[in-house]
């Protein structure tokens, strides 16, 4: 799609603007929090960055405005990059895909074998702890790794279903539910 480069580079700038006013939830924010999250899922939530809460903060507020309703759907906005990060036993972030990374992804998904390439650094990162290689991994697997972690705290298996899936390839079979977080994820 010839927009899918607008489309990223909006979503940057986004990012540095969540950056610059990394407060925590707004009072609104705070609200869909305790109305969708439990308390443990609420404290993986405020680990998160500040640009992936206010990216899922705006995922949940597109569905809101689509009309959607289903609190599973609306648990999944809230942590579907929850993965991008890891945490320790207490719930603290330790390591997070850095911005440079993520903007590299997509410029490497844009090459004729990326994917692949995507594919071959992930792997290599996933027994590394640290580092560049370790950042594609968490990039790379992050919708696997946010469902199994939300899962551990707790989201019902059809939240941690729409996580695990949320950036698979758009299939005409989808559930509605899927497609509708896939479509406020990319408009945000």
């Amino acid at each position: 799609m010839a927009t899918r480069p607008f489309y990223r580079a909006r979503q940057f700038f986004h990012a540095l603007g969540a950056l610059a006013t990394s407060g925590r939830a707004s009072e609104a924010g705070s609200a869909s929090l305790a109305r969708y999250l439990s308390p443990p899922q609420r404290a993986l939530f405020n680990a998160m960055p500040a640009h992936d809460r206010h990216h899922s903060l705006a995922v949940l507020h597109t569905l809101q405005r689509m009309g959607e309703t289903n609190p599973d759907l609306m648990a999944a906005a809230l942590l579907h990059d929850v993965g991008k990060s890891e945490y320790d036993a207490a719930g603290r972030r330790i390591r997070t895909v850095p911005l440079w990374c993520r903007v590299a992804k997509v410029a490497i998904m844009m090459l004729p074998h990326g994917e692949r390439l995507l594919l071959r650094l992930s792997a290599q990162g996933a027994t590394r702890p640290k580092g560049m290689r370790h950042a594609f991994y968490l990039s790379w697997e992050h919708p696997r790794l946010g469902a199994a972690l939300a899962a551990r705290l707790g989201v019902s298996e059809q939240a941690a279903a729409l996580i695990r899936d949320h950036m698979q390839p758009r299939r005409a079979t989808d559930p509605p539910l899927l497609a509708a977080l896939q479509r406020a994820d990319d408009l945000n």
